[in-house]
């Protein structure tokens, strides 16, 4: 079904506008109902054919028993519209017979899709009905028309069932939650295994890095112990090159001593020779 345009800013022919919007909401309306109506002879005309005897051995034939749906299906949908109806158990017959009941009540062209073309649109419902035959109802819209049809099943006596498709499509979206939970599971592990790894290089790092503060303490110390050695050596050098020093002056003093005292003497001794050589030559 399609949607009306959307509204506007509002202008001189705003009446007009909208009583051009209003006409076409009402005939998308009437569409709609003309769908549901068709649909709903379409299944009249399904129904009636299977409660025959030519249709019920016509099933027969299509169906393994009057109990199973077969999977061979087929699917109609109508042309400009977003519903599409799969029918099971009577092949290509069954659409034949909905595709000519809805052409009869509405004049709307309902074509029967090739097979093994992909189901497109959500599923509305899944009935069936006597348990020879299962429709299936999807929608791409808005599923206006999907639940027009589906109400009208229901008031023909059809009830929910599980088809071949809503079973694929179930199947298929426990495989897909199924693998999502596995690579969200795979995700976790990785992240997980990741974290670890982290860790493990991290505490490899903080041990590299503890090493090495170890190392070069125990450098710092020795280079300090070395120092501290030198540095008492060379203290222990100047001070003996000081009492060296000491020693020298010291010696240089005490021989100085001697030197003035010898030289007193010597004063002393020539001071007295002079002497007596005055006494003498007087």
């Amino acid at each position: 079904m399609s949607l009306p345009p959307p509204e506007s800013e509002p202008g001189p022919d705003e009446p007009e506008r909208n009583s051009h919007r209003r006409r076409k909401f009402l005939v998308a309306l009437t569409v709609a109902v003309v769908v549901a109506l068709a649909a709903t002879l379409a299944l009249g005309s399904i129904g009636g054919s299977s409660s025959s005897p030519t249709s019920n051995s016509a099933a027969a034939r299509s169906s393994p028993s009057s109990s199973s749906v077969s999977m061979e299906g087929c699917t109609s949908g109508v042309a400009g519209a977003d519903v599409r109806v799969t029918i099971y158990g009577n092949g290509e017959a069954a659409c034949s017979e909905w595709n000519e009941g809805a052409a009869k009540s509405s004049d709307e062209y309902w074509k029967t899709e090739p097979q093994g073309e992909e189901l497109h649109g959500e599923l509305v419902c899944s009935m069936s009905k006597g348990g020879s035959l299962l429709i299936e109802v999807r929608d791409t819209g808005e599923h206006l028309r999907g639940n027009q049809i589906c109400a009208s099943l229901t008031a023909k006596g059809w009830h929910e069932a599980e088809g071949p498709g809503a079973k694929i499509e179930r199947e298929q979206a426990q495989q897909k939650s199924e693998r999502e939970r596995a690579a969200a599971a795979e995700q976790n592990a990785q992240n997980g295994r990741e974290a670890q790894k982290r860790q493990r290089e991290q505490a490899q790092l903080e041990k590299e890095e503890a090493a090495k503060r170890k190392q070069e303490a125990q450098e710092h110390q020795k280079e300090q112990a070395q120092s501290e050695k030198e540095a008492a050596a060379q203290k222990q050098q100047e001070a003996e090159e000081h009492q060296k020093e000491q020693r020298e002056h010291e010696q240089e003093a005490e021989k100085q001593q001697q030197e003035n005292a010898r030289e007193a003497r010597r004063n002393e001794e020539e001071a007295k020779q002079a002497q007596r050589e005055v006494q003498h030559s007087e």
